[in-house]
């Protein structure tokens, strides 16, 4: 069986907060390390991303600040919604492979939304911008940085309260 995790609020809102962080950043250096290679320009992803919350500023000289700030104010912002939703529901019955399964399901779903219900009607340039096979590994990059954030953290909250060692669980095991 699983260690089982105190999931109370000790250090819960660093933790959400270097979690969406994580996931943030994780998303943030994909599409840069892919966009030499595909037909767009990451600084462009950033100017969507303020377009589609203020229109105005698409242009403006600091929209791809804005742009990346907004991201990860809203990376933050899913971190906490999913460490006392889903991540309370499934830290003490599942492993880190669970956690992940969990995690990267959970972010699959926000994405699917995403592209295909809120920003056709929010920003359609968003949408053209990206391909969807970038964009959702992106989401599944973002959904294992915050969930091995979360799950790190917890192991090592769990063996200081013990006084134990920290053991981790391999995600893949041969027979």
């Amino acid at each position: 069986m699983y260690e089982q995790y105190n999931t109370g609020p000790s250090n819960s809102l660093s933790v959400m907060i270097l979690a969406g962080l994580a996931g943030g950043f994780a998303e943030i250096l994909w599409i840069g390390a892919i966009s030499p290679m595909m037909a767009f320009d990451g600084a462009a992803v950033a100017r969507e991303i303020t377009a589609s919350l203020v229109p105005g500023l698409r242009e403006s000289t600091y929209s791809i600040f804005t742009g990346i700030g907004i991201h990860l104010v809203l990376s933050v912002l899913l971190a906490v919604i999913y460490f006392y939703t889903i991540n309370r529901l499934t830290i003490n019955r599942f492993g880190l492979t669970g956690q992940l399964i969990s995690g990267i399901l959970t972010l699959v779903v926000i994405w699917a939304v995403n592209f295909f219900v809120v920003l056709p009607l929010l920003n359609p340039a968003f949408v053209e911008l990206l391909a969807y096979g970038p964009s959702l590994i992106s989401k599944i990059l973002f959904a294992v940085a915050m969930v091995l954030v979360i799950t790190y953290h917890k192991k090592i909250q769990y063996a200081h309260e013990t006084g134990g060692t920290i053991k981790f669980k391999p995600v893949i095991t041969s027979s």
